[in-house]
């Protein structure tokens, strides 16, 4: 923890460096939520790091400009770094559009988090309404999306990236992905 804790003495750039350190491990779901609830009390846009991965330049470039473009945007909800197709360039724009959000590196506005529920507690209104039988039409992948909204709702699951998803979908809204030859997080 200490050592992680001392990552922000790199910070050669001017700026202010905010902290927020736990005492105790809360759990993934909990720490991750509550820490990004913290960010967005102090910023209205920004950009969020997983522990698990190191982004170039040409990411946070991105970031920047998509955060411009898309501010008051609320079909967009996120802007990720991560290239889930596998760098497959099929178009010559620089960006595409997913109703699956990616959270390898990732940048959003307050605005789109305020719309976050950890609990999902509408889940089980929703679910019955069948939200997500116009969005994801294959019968196996809706399923397993249901299934997982299930775990996580029965607090079966230490998790807060399922949220974002769920909350994605029952907001019907999009994640940006960058098409750079070399993702820009791995």
């Amino acid at each position: 923890c200490r050592l992680a804790r001392e990552v922000i003495k790199e910070v050669d750039w001017p700026c202010e460096v905010k902290t927020l350190f736990r005492e105790k491990n809360l759990g993934c779901k909990i720490a991750m939520s509550l820490g990004v609830d913290w960010f967005f009390e102090n910023v209205e846009e920004g950009i969020i790091l997983e522990d698990d991965m190191l982004p170039n330049q040409s990411f946070f470039i991105f970031c920047e400009a998509m955060l411009e473009k898309y501010r008051n945007d609320k079909r967009i909800l996120m802007i990720s770094g991560y290239n889930h197709i596998d760098n497959v360039k099929t178009t010559e724009a620089s960006y595409y559009f997913s109703k699956y959000c990616h959270i390898w590196g990732w940048a959003t506005w307050k605005r789109s988090w305020d719309q976050y529920d950890v609990s999902i507690s509408d889940y089980p209104e929703l679910k019955k309404k069948g939200f997500l039988n116009d969005i994801i039409k294959d019968k196996v992948v809706r399923k397993c999306w249901l299934d997982e909204f299930d775990v996580v709702y029965n607090n079966g699951k230490d998790v807060w990236d399922s949220q974002v998803i769920y909350m994605q979908f029952k907001h019907r809204q999009l994640c940006m992905g960058h098409l750079e030859p070399n993702n820009p997080t791995s």
